[in-house]
């Protein structure tokens, strides 16, 4: 521990510069940890960081921790090796959970101020909200409406998520911020643009689905072979499909389990 309660110490152009405990804390939770000998005096590391490691080992690494976490999850990746530089694509294609809130979460909204308290409307509310009772009468309605909307373009292909999205689920914020963690963990940054500096490490880029292929919500096999027909139903609604595409699905799946 340093003066002042500042936990660790890097040169930076001969001095020294401390973090602060908030921001080691923070460091931690996503995985790294503060650069010793950063040049910019902000840099990070992952804590699994190691520069022998290849971009297709770091990608193989990262999904394997994931699977023992969300084993129901799919996770499809590709790494691209550059001049300077390197990057991965992880795609999250399936989960026995949705990843996203429902139309059912948004309805069960009791008014204005749950929907853009609990769904993060409140800069779309303020910036709008003036304009729009000039010319409407702005109801609940109005905004789960547009949170529906936004919704349904969203789920087609969501790129560059972070994990704090609006329109992500409970589960869906842990395992995208999970996947970003381990990620995160065995890379680096030392950027600064105020003084034109910058070395980073392999960039990871996640997103849910393709562009030429959906995320979709697949139910593991474990948890639906012994399940009825009434039952496999419910599981799907349960998963965000609407009642009728439930049937159909679970109907499916019954006929493929009868022909084995």
């Amino acid at each position: 521990m340093l003066k002042n309660g500042f936990k660790q110490r890097v040169d930076w152009d001969g001095g020294e510069y401390y973090y602060e405990p908030e921001r080691i804390k923070r460091m931690e939770e996503a995985g790294t940890k503060p650069m010793t000998n950063s040049y910019t005096g902000g840099g990070w590391q992952g804590t699994k960081y190691d520069s022998k490691l290849s971009t297709k080992d770091i990608g193989k690494n990262v999904v394997s921790e994931l699977k023992k976490k969300y084993p129901d999850v799919k996770i499809a990746r590709k790494g691209d090796n550059y001049s300077m530089g390197s990057s991965i694509d992880f795609n999250i294609m399936s989960s026995g959970k949705n990843l996203y809130v429902t139309d059912k979460d948004i309805d069960k909204m009791q008014d204005f101020g749950d929907i853009t308290t609990s769904y993060g409307f409140e800069n779309w509310a303020k910036q709008n909200i003036k304009d729009y009772k000039e010319k409407h009468t702005y109801t609940t309605n109005d905004v789960r409406n547009y949170a529906k909307e936004v919704l349904a373009k969203t789920t087609k292909y969501d790129q560059n998520v972070r994990g704090d999205e609006w329109y992500l689920s409970d589960y869906g914020k842990k395992v995208v911020s999970d996947l970003n963690k381990e990620a995160n963990s065995y890379t680096y940054s030392d950027n600064d643009g105020m003084v034109d500096y910058f070395d980073h490490g392999t960039y990871m880029h996640i997103s849910i689905g393709k562009w030429d292929k959906p995320y979709e919500i697949s139910p593991s096999k474990t948890s639906t072979k012994a399940m009825n027909l009434s039952q496999l139903v419910q599981s799907y609604v349960d998963r965000g499909y609407s009642e009728e595409t439930a049937r159909k699905m679970a109907q499916k799946a019954v006929n493929k389990r009868k022909r084995k």
